[in-house]
């Protein structure tokens, strides 16, 4: 365990995340806004009725057309501790989804320290598009286009989270700097959204996440409509069927794993 996250400053970390989601909640109750746990944080709430304990992050999903109408209405809504971060608030911003995060607070991992960019502590809130079928052609195309666009905003970025081929890396990010983060993202957003009108599609696939797509493309009867689960005391909303969403992401869910599989941040800069 990364020697700032004692478990004093980790039970910090998950109460301040706790405080960026119920701002995000209190905005989608009032449009109506269909939202859920997802990721880690839906294992979290299924295995431990909260954060898994070394957790240092938080996810939520939502349908596509809520995510925009979210991103849309947030500048009236969004108190004004918090701020949301992605390709449209932020130049420098390299990722296909948002985080929320809370303003004078920290949270930096190693690549990002010549970064220049917000740092606050966050939650992720990726968008879950629209699929034909589970196994589209369609699908595999955007997955390896939005990999590549992602692997090239790391390199000329100088995001190097694997020193693998970095002579290739560094060089992919010469010739790439010149094209800004935002038309990247843009170009990136639009293969994503390639279905975006095809509400008649059964499936959500979520393209954005860590998670190979294959795993996240699934019926949306398996999400909606969303139910109740407690997570750290107070309930949220989780697809209606959780259990089989988690067993298709990470198979036998309920087993713990091993300390030399458990996935953290590793922030080099906390505060509070």
């Amino acid at each position: 365990m990364n020697e700032l996250m004692s478990d004093e400053n980790l039970r910090k970390l998950h109460n301040v995340e706790i405080e960026i989601l119920d701002e995000v909640v209190r905005i989608c109750e009032k449009y109506n806004l269909t939202y859920f746990l997802t990721g880690g944080t839906l294992l979290g709430a299924v295995r431990h009725k909260g954060f898994i304990p070394w957790d240092d992050d938080l996810d939520i999903g939502m349908p596509r057309k809520d995510y925009e109408k979210f991103i849309n209405i947030y500048a009236n809504e969004l108190n004004d501790i918090y701020m949301i971060d992605n390709k449209n608030t932020n130049p420098k911003y390299y990722l296909n989804f948002t985080k929320i995060r809370k303003k004078n607070t920290i949270f930096e991992q190693e690549f990002q320290v010549n970064y220049d960019g917000p740092k606050g502590i966050w939650i992720d809130l990726f968008p879950f598009d629209n699929a034909k079928s589970d196994n589209s052609k369609i699908i595999a195309i955007q997955y390896k286009i939005n990999k590549l666009i992602f692997s090239i905003l790391h390199y000329k970025n100088k995001f190097f989270l694997n020193k693998n081929k970095l002579i290739i890396k560094r060089i992919i990010g010469i010739l790439f700097k010149p094209i800004s983060n935002k038309t990247l993202l843009n170009l990136q957003d639009k293969v994503m959204k390639w279905n975006f009108k095809k509400d008649d599609y059964k499936y959500f696939v979520a393209l954005s996440t860590a998670y190979n797509y294959k795993s996240e493309l699934i019926k949306k009867e398996k999400y909606l409509p969303t139910i109740k689960m407690k997570f750290e005391n107070k309930e949220y909303n989780v697809p209606k069927e959780y259990d089989f969403i988690l067993h298709s992401m990470y198979g036998n869910y309920m087993e713990i794993p091993p300390i030399e599989k458990r996935v953290t941040h590793n922030p080099v800069n906390l505060k509070f």
